[in-house]
């Protein structure tokens, strides 16, 4: 609890990927004649902010609390099923060797976004379909990428995941042919969602790196040895099964957008981190500390690629657009930053 707490003063005090466009963001919400110029729930929790404060810092704190906050309800609920009972600092363990830097530290409103999904699906497991729906819902009103989450519930009946992701992977073949076709290329322009996803061409395309790579062994590792329990559509094991192949399947769509899939394979890959306990719990290692040097490892590789991927410097760029790439995007220094914002 208390590496949380230090986590997210962490998170909030120190300049992060999002910082220069966030700190304009909050210092423009014009508090006499408000125009919401993001999406809503966001903009008017960060109006009282400012109506109350003008430090930027409580923006940050705020939001990055009210994500991590969301995911202790989350692992809540999880606990409060019979047949799983997650480990509050297991979970969070795994978490911030991956997640940390990319949501938290990346992009405040996805990251929010992103919790409200882990807490929805929970009410899945119950079949609690209309809780689900509002949770997304409230999501959404912080990040409209999590619009497409409105489709799960359609999908956890008999085999609608695996015919949604062929769909997709047909689609988004389609899209990598055809994207230099001027009339498809209108037609998409034409709706704001798919316009964005158009913007985002200029981060190039798919490269095989090392989150790409670990998410592919994961979701595989977790088809094999969990395949008896991925059949009990009633589990949670079922439902991050379902969600982690979404977002495979949204990954296949918009393969022309290295950015889009960055970002679709972190919303819906929230569950890695329970797949990866369920995982742990399935295996048989020849005593207790096989399983805690493995998590060594799996913590140190994810943290040190973290560490290496973003060093000390801020990176003005989402950290999720660099995500696949490798982190190639261009960082500038706290000089260059400071210089920026104050001068």
């Amino acid at each position: 609890m208390l590496f949380v707490v230090i986590t997210i003063t962490i998170s909030a005090s120190i300049s992060r990927g999002d910082y220069y466009s966030y700190y304009h963001f909050f210092h423009s919400i014009d508090l006499h004649y408000p125009e919401p110029n993001v999406e809503l729930l966001f903009f008017w929790m960060n109006y009282w902010i400012k109506y109350i404060t003008n430090n930027e810092f409580y923006m940050f704190f705020i939001a990055t609390s009210l994500a991590m906050l969301l995911k202790f309800y989350a692992l809540r609920n999880l606990r409060l099923l019979n047949d799983l009972k997650i480990n509050y600092g297991y979970y969070f363990c795994l978490y911030f060797s991956t997640f940390l830097i990319y949501l938290d530290l990346g992009s405040i409103r996805f990251a929010i976004a992103t919790s409200f999904l882990f807490v929805a699906s929970t009410y899945l497991v119950a079949n609690r379909v209309r809780w689900f729906y509002f949770y997304i819902l409230i999501g959404i009103l912080f990040h409209a990428s999590l619009l497409p989450a409105l489709l799960i519930p359609t999908l956890l009946k008999g085999r609608r995941s695996i015919k949604f992701f062929y769909i997709c992977l047909i689609i988004g073949l389609v899209f990598i042919l055809s994207i230099n076709n001027s009339i498809i290329v209108n037609i998409l322009s034409s709706n704001f969602y798919t316009s964005k996803i158009l913007g985002y061409l200029r981060f190039g395309g798919i490269t095989i790196t090392f989150q790409l790579v670990k998410k592919i062994v994961i979701f595989t590792a977790f088809y094999f040895i969990l395949k008896e329990e991925i059949k009990n559509k009633a589990s949670y094991v079922y439902i991050c099964w379902i969600v982690s192949l979404f977002s495979f399947s949204l990954a296949a769509l918009f393969f022309i957008s290295q950015l889009t899939v960055s970002r679709y394979l972190l919303m819906f890959g929230i569950c890695e981190p329970i797949m990866l306990i369920l995982i742990f719990r399935k295996v048989n290692l020849s005593s207790k500390y096989a399983l805690i040097l493995l998590l060594v490892i799996y913590v140190a590789t994810n943290y040190g690629y973290s560490i290496y991927a973003n060093s000390n410097e801020i990176n003005l760029y989402l950290p999720y657009k660099n995500y696949l790439l490798g982190d190639t995007q261009p960082y500038r220094s706290k000089n260059i930053l400071d210089e920026m914002l104050f001068h």
